[in-house]
Formats: C-alpha cells, sequence, structure tokens
C-alpha cells in the first residue's frame, strides 16, 4: 500500500506502544550517529552497534515479531531520514517508492 496525502501517518499511534525499536541502517557517512543524537538520544531506547547484514536479519525478525516497524532509508543524502516503508503485525501497509534496494528482500 502506497502512502497517500489522507493517511500518511497513521503509523504516529504505534509510537506509544511497548516494544519500540529503532533500526537505522545506512552506508559509513550517511548520517546515522547525527541522526540518533538528534532524535532519538533523549527518549532513553537502548542504542545497539551492528553490521549491516546483521541489521538486516534483526529488521527481518522485527517485522515478523513486532506491532509495528517503521523502516527509514538514509542512503540518498539529498532526502535524508526518507520514510521508506510500515510494516504492523507482519504486514507491509506502507511502502514508498522509490523502494530502497536493500528492503527488497525483506518484502
Amino acid at each position: 500500500m502506497k502512502s497517500g496525502a489522507a493517511g500518511e501517518d497513521f503509523w504516529v499511534q504505534y509510537l506509544d506502544r511497548r516494544p519500540i525499536v529503532v533500526a537505522v541502517a545506512g552506508p559509513n557517512g550517511a548520517g546515522k550517529s547525527t541522526f540518533c543524537e538528534a532524535h532519538l538520544k533523549s527518549s532513553g531506547l537502548l542504542r545497539l552497534i551492528s553490521r549491516f547484514p546483521r541489521t538486516l536479519t534483526n529488521l527481518a525478525a522485527a517485522i515478523r515479531t513486532l506491532p509495528c516497524v517503521l523502516v527509514f532509508d538514509n542512503d540518498d543524502l539529498r532526502t535524508p531520514f526518507r520514510h521508506a516503508a510500515v510494516f504492523v503485525d507482519g504486514r507491509q501497509v506502507l511502502l514508498n517508492d522509490p523502494t530502497p534496494t536493500w528492503l527488497q528482500p525483506l518484502l
């Protein structure tokens, strides 16, 4: 399902539910640490540092087991922290174009 003007922020309701996992993935220099410092540090979320393959494995597990998973893409620094997808109860409910190539195997 693609995002639309009316329903773009329907996922916001899941931010107050627990557990919550935020996975930030991207190449070196993409701004992952900057994003965490700017947006996540004050939340009290535990920060886990991992490598890309393990992050994708963990993302796949999160999609299968968590009630809501929000996916952001930072591959293109012209559009940083782009909202790429939302999964609810293991189902893809939102997929924005263009789909990141690293996310395609998980769809």
